[in-house]
């Protein structure tokens, strides 16, 4: 459910969304068909965002309780995104799905309509 793509102190998160999330996008599609959220960091600035959301929509996660000050580092994130609670919290209550059909299958009237129905994530 969660994709991390963590790159070098030296490299943009920026670039870590254009040259590795989109192409990743294009060449390995599968790779997010179970994913819902994307997770983007140097080791220093770090953003998370939805899956097909574009980066402007990405943003921090500045600390882990409404009282503290805030830090915006890969630790923090780390600890506020992937805490059960606050994931699943996330999950639950900040994702919309969509049903989609992949495929259908009619033959002549004579045969039954095959159907299958999907739950995809919608950003």
């Amino acid at each position: 459910l969660l994709f991390i793509e963590l790159k070098k102190q030296n490299v943009d998160v920026h670039d870590a969304y254009i040259c590795n999330y989109r192409d990743y996008q294009d060449t390995i599609p599968h790779l997010f068909h179970f994913n819902a959220f994307l997770v983007l960091s140097n080791g220093i600035e770090s953003k998370v965002g939805t899956l097909g959301s574009k980066f402007e929509f990405f943003n921090e996660w500045k600390r882990l309780h409404e009282d503290e000050t805030g830090t915006i580092d890969l630790e923090t994130m780390l600890r506020g995104i992937c805490s059960k609670n606050n994931f699943m919290d996330l999950f639950e209550n900040f994702m919309l799905f969509k049903q989609i059909k992949l495929w259908q299958e009619t033959t002549n009237s004579s045969e039954s309509t095959k159907q299958l129905s999907h739950s995809r994530i919608v950003s």
